[in-house]
């Protein structure tokens, strides 16, 4: 039954009068500042967004853009209620969040001459450019018209069932005019089970008149709308040229100012700001810590040290400031570089865009990296034999180095070993000079464990260097030895 009404709709005669389509679109679908945005490259419709590609069908059609970042509302593939950052690689603007109002499935549907009858295989009409079309020319202007982009209206959770069961579904038309509405009212399938490619459908608009057309891809779409346009940039000093740059490689022990700066690129004020600074591992904060607001004309800047929340994180509760559009708030402080290799200096903002009475979380983070260069501070411990008897003196030797032009505070640990536990755990501050470079030699009688007089157990003696702020290690050694008990 369902091959004869097909075949009855495909000779049908329908050419639908453009003023009529014209007339159906009359009603607006989008949003303000909506971008419809049309996968390419691919035809997967669940996703990992990240390095993905687009293409822009409506308001601007033909732009392209580039998803260098994504933050997912916990289901791992893109969907309502995510964040991407979009670089429009047309115009080569600075990349943007944008908030996901909608995934959907959209058909590229080629309308097919009538009158005809069903074609193996069908003439599929070439595509014009719309900016090649010259509007008194009214063929090409036909054939162009012959293909649209539409968009599945029933949501993101019908999308498998519309897959599946596309006859009586709803549609509204993304490209060339924008909102008109369609009822899909049958479905001839290439043979795969699912509306794809090659397969053929009916399509009726508010007229009620049927027109035929071949699908020629079906792919994934998004609309979404810009985050207002606040950001945060994170730079470090170069030593050498003074410039603020995302990335430097320094000698370790070397003093670097890093700075923070928000803009508030929006029409709304933004308010209750909150800004967390996460150092790594091979930084220590070093205080000096400023906060500047940059207004036309104006600068106020006061001395502000954040409070610590967490190791090696701090955060600057800004709730009683207020950034007008086109001010900027700036944040500077000083860190230490003690460790060699890479370390990021990563910080995220949080606050609240006043527009019209309504208000808006804002977020944004950004990162800035130092590649420290050098050595760093070394402990090593000794002993001068391996196996030792309960009553023997055991010689242990302590070497502390600092190889570095500055000044290291730590903290010195030290612990024995054993199969059965540990012993004698001992940790203190210590403050290593410049150049430090010293050996400390001690003896310690071996004492009798009644537990392992008549067995052999393995020991050691443990060392480290800890940094004060965080509890990183700098350094560790162990000396190993071999107990055998009373002899």
């Amino acid at each position: 039954m369902r091959g004869a009404v097909m075949a009855a709709f495909l000779v049908a005669v329908v050419i639908a009068p453009l003023a009529s389509a014209a007339a159906a679109g009359d009603g607006a679908c989008a949003q303000h500042e909506q971008k419809y945005l049309h996968l390419l490259n691919s035809s997967e419709i669940y996703l990992k967004p990240v390095s993905t590609y687009w293409h822009e069908l409506y308001p601007d059609y033909c732009n392209k853009y580039h998803v260098v970042d994504w933050r997912d509302n916990g289901d791992e593939v893109l969907s309502p209620c995510d964040c991407i950052k979009l670089e429009n690689i047309k115009n080569e603007e600075r990349p943007r969040w944008y908030h996901v109002d909608n995934v959907t499935i959209t058909l590229l549907a080629i309308r097919i001459p009538a009158p005809t009858l069903i074609p193996t295989p069908i003439p599929i009409p070439t595509l014009i450019p719309i900016s090649k079309v010259s509007s008194t020319d009214t063929t090409a202007l036909t054939a162009v018209m012959r293909s649209m982009y539409i968009e599945f209206t029933g949501g993101y959770d019908e999308i498998d069932e519309a897959l599946k069961k596309p006859v009586c579904t709803y549609w509204h038309e993304v490209y060339p005019n924008f909102c008109v509405s369609y009822h899909l009212r049958d479905w001839k399938d290439n043979g795969d089970g699912y509306l794809s490619a090659g397969d053929f459908i009916s399509l009726s608009s508010a007229n009620g008149i049927s027109v035929n057309y071949y699908v020629k891809e079906v792919k994934t779409d998004i609309v979404v709308s810009p985050r207002h346009n606040v950001e945060i940039e994170k730079y470090v000093k170069d030593p050498e040229t003074g410039e603020w740059v995302p990335r430097v490689k320094v000698p370790i022990c070397t003093n670097m100012k890093f700075r923070t700066v928000i803009r508030n690129n929006d029409i709304g004020v933004l308010r209750n700001i909150s800004v967390v600074d996460v150092l790594s591992d091979g930084l220590d904060y070093n205080n000096n810590a400023t906060v500047s607001i940059i207004s036309i004309g104006k600068v106020k800047k006061w001395r502000w040290e954040p409070v610590k929340i967490g190791t090696n994180k701090y955060l600057w509760d800004l709730k009683n400031i207020s950034l007008s559009p086109r001010d900027e708030l700036m944040i500077e402080y000083d860190a230490h570089v003690f460790r060699a290799g890479e370390d990021t200096n990563y910080v995220e903002m949080n606050g609240t865009l006043l527009w019209d009475t309504v208000a808006s979380p804002v977020y944004d983070n950004s990162s800035a990296f130092i590649y420290g260069v050098g050595y760093k501070p070394a402990v090593a411990v000794s002993v001068d034999k391996y196996v030792y008897a309960a009553g023997d003196e055991m010689l242990i030797n302590l070497t502390l180095v600092n190889p570095t032009n500055c000044t290291w505070k730590c903290v010195f640990t030290r612990c024995l070993e054993t199969d059965i536990g540990k012993f004698f755990y001992r940790e203190r501050d210590i403050t290593l000079p410049p150049l430090y470079d010293k050996t400390f030699s001690f003896t310690w009688k071996v004492p009798s464990v009644p537990s392992a007089n008549t067995i052999n157990a393995s020991a050691s003696w443990y060392v480290s260097l800890l940094n004060p702020e965080h509890e990183g290690i700098i350094c560790e050694d162990v000396a190993p030895w071999l107990y055998i008990g009373k002899q």
